[in-house]
């Protein structure tokens, strides 16, 4: 074996639209695609899913990566960018940690202090029971976001058949015996991915996000990690760029390959539609529990 492209029929947005089905690269994270020994074997499996996707009508082939490794490879299959990426490259010693310049950095330490003034404290998650606690932070956060959530038994699925490996860890920050932030993060190939995130608003100005970054950074550094990646932003998303950016040293640019090349139109920040400003009104207003079960039913069809 020299190569291998797994693939899932599944469908998504492109410009703030539901659009056709599509056949996408496996796993379902943001970087994902062609494993290949070398340029001919890669070359090989994206002919093949080409000439896959030909005798589908009305599907369209996506490839994720996060280089231009694809560049050439087979014609019509076309690059654009997808969003930008954020990751902190860490150092040997935990006590060589440093964010940005010194101001930077002060600020950030000045943000971790102010959550243990406030009684913050930081521990892993234990049980089920836990996970299941800081799922109902995580539908809060996403339905004040307007987002979808992934249902419950996603996570669940995820503690059950990572925990044991592990792969996965879940922080939670705590004040005064009140669960009031959480984050999911996964692990593998000498990198700390943060996943998922959940918080109560009420909370926000104790700092636990922080309190959970810099407990995952120092135990990333600890455990021999050499990547702490903090994830991708969407277009036009400054406010969650900025607060990445200052977590990060490497900033770097996701792609997404696409055949037929006018499959999709490249991600631009664009003024919202009255439909959508509407309809994100209306999530914001929904009981968690319903907003759970839409988020449910969403997925199943992406």
């Amino acid at each position: 074996m020299v190569g291998i492209l797994p693939l899932v029929e599944t469908r998504g947005f492109a410009s703030g639209k539901l659009i056709s089905r599509r056949l996408s690269s496996l796993p379902r994270t943001p970087v994902a695609g062609v494993l290949a020994d070398d340029r001919e074997a890669a070359a090989s499996l994206v002919r093949a899913a080409v000439e896959h996707v030909d005798t589908r009508p009305g599907f369209h082939l996506q490839l994720k990566a996060q280089a231009t490794e694809l560049d050439g490879l087979v014609n019509r299959v076309t690059r654009r960018p997808w969003r930008m990426s954020y990751a902190y490259q860490l150092p040997a010693d935990p006590a060589e940690i440093r964010f940005g310049s010194s101001r930077e950095h002060a600020a950030i330490k000045r943000a971790v202090n102010k959550a243990r003034r406030s009684g913050v404290r930081v521990r892993e998650a234990h049980s089920l029971q836990d996970l299941r606690c800081w799922y109902q932070l995580y539908l809060e956060t996403m339905r004040t976001n307007a987002v979808p959530p992934r249902p419950v038994r996603f996570f669940e699925a995820l503690w059950r058949n990572t925990r044991d490996a592990p792969l996965m860890q879940v922080l939670l920050a705590e004040s005064a015996g009140r669960l009031i932030a959480g984050s999911i993060f996964l692990e593998f190939g000498g990198t700390m991915f943060y996943a998922f995130n959940g918080r109560r608003s009420d909370a926000l100005s104790a700092r636990p996000n922080d309190a959970i970054h810099w407990e995952a950074i120092q135990r990333a550094c600890t455990a021999g990690y050499r990547t702490y990646d903090l994830g991708e932003v969407p277009a036009g998303n400054d406010g969650l760029a900025q607060y990445k950016r200052k977590w990060s040293n490497q900033v770097r640019m996701l792609y997404r390959y696409t055949y037929p090349s006018d499959a999709e139109a490249p991600q631009t920040p664009r003024g919202r539609a009255p439909f959508l400003e509407a309809a994100q009104s209306v999530w914001r207003r929904l009981p968690l529990a319903a907003t759970a079960q839409l988020g449910d039913r969403i997925y199943a069809r992406l």
